[in-house]
């Protein structure tokens, strides 16, 4: 590459920053597939789309999207291209006003909350990335996605729990099913018990002496935020409701349950827990439908 251009793909990424955003209606955005197994609604489109035979199973299938987001960290973007030749994108999503509100209180990992862009609806995607070659985002001017040192540390930290979460056992999981029932139904309510979960910051567990132990005694907390606005704080009625609903008759027994604030924790207690979130208690695929148009194979 001539090193006049060489220089102009570096200049260029000095204006991308980790969170920075391209608003734009027609970005393709591709991930591979299997033509013979399509089971998200993108690959699903283009198998039924396609006619005759496809050369190999194996496609890449084109989704068009609203806009893209950075993930690469700063440094990396800014890097010269020789070393660095490749960033890494995710692409925007519309979500409702309460799945907004879950993800930017980091209670919904496969996204994270973009400030930029939250009062359009938008969030972004984290199941899907996309690399590119730098040169591909200097065709594009970016926009700040997040401003201060709050916002960056916030994204930051939603980008870590996606990879970074606990692998609870799936006898757990099952054992929670029915909180986690219990937590979607009620949560948006206008009730006391509603006010009472959105009141929580995060709930952590812990397991003695291991998650992996015949019998395992689980030590929860429930971090408040705040007192349940417009209704007067019952923490030990709902949280005694709320165990009523984990199953113990396998591994796994309630050892005991707190309520707290961050302040109340020690640091041990901290590090030594695991957050929960609802999508670790999910058996399911979220079967949410995503917004996905105008497929085609590159």
């Amino acid at each position: 590459m001539p090193v006049a251009k060489a220089t102009s793909i570096n200049d260029a990424m000095r204006r991308w920053s980790q969170g920075d955003v391209v608003l734009q209606p027609n970005i393709d955005f591709v991930h591979l597939a299997d033509h013979q197994q399509a089971h998200s609604l993108p690959s699903s489109q283009l198998q039924q789309s396609t006619t005759g035979d496809v050369a190999t199973s194996l496609v890449a299938v084109l989704s068009r999207v609203v806009g893209i987001v950075a993930l690469s960290q700063t440094c990396d973007l800014q890097r010269d291209w020789r070393d660095r030749p490749f960033a890494e994108v995710a692409p925007l999503v519309k979500v409702t006003s309460e799945e907004l509100a879950a993800i930017q209180r980091l209670k919904r990992p496969a996204f994270a909350y973009l400030p930029a862009v939250a009062d359009r609806g938008l969030v972004v995607d984290l199941d899907r990335i996309m690399t590119v070659e730098k040169a591909v985002l200097t065709t594009w001017r970016p926009l700040p996605g997040v401003t201060g040192d709050n916002e960056r540390r916030d994204f930051g930290r939603a980008l870590a729990r996606k990879w970074a979460r606990m692998a609870f056992p799936d006898d757990f999981i099952a054992a929670a099913q029915q909180i986690r029932k219990r937590f979607l139904e009620k949560h948006h309510r206008q009730s006391e018990e509603g006010a009472h979960l959105r009141a929580l910051r995060e709930i952590r567990v812990s397991a003695a002496p291991s998650w992996n132990d015949p019998v395992v005694a689980v030590t929860w907390w429930f971090i408040r935020e705040a007192e349940p606005r417009d209704f007067a704080a019952n923490w030990a009625i709902w949280t005694e409701r709320w165990m009523d609903r984990f199953d113990s008759s396998g591994r796994f027994r309630t050892d005991a349950c707190f309520v707290a604030e961050l302040d109340d924790l020690t640091a041990r207690e901290y590090v030594e827990s695991d957050k929960l979130d609802l999508d670790q208690l999910s058996v399911e695929r979220d079967a949410r439908s995503r917004p996905h148009s105008n497929v085609g194979t590159a």
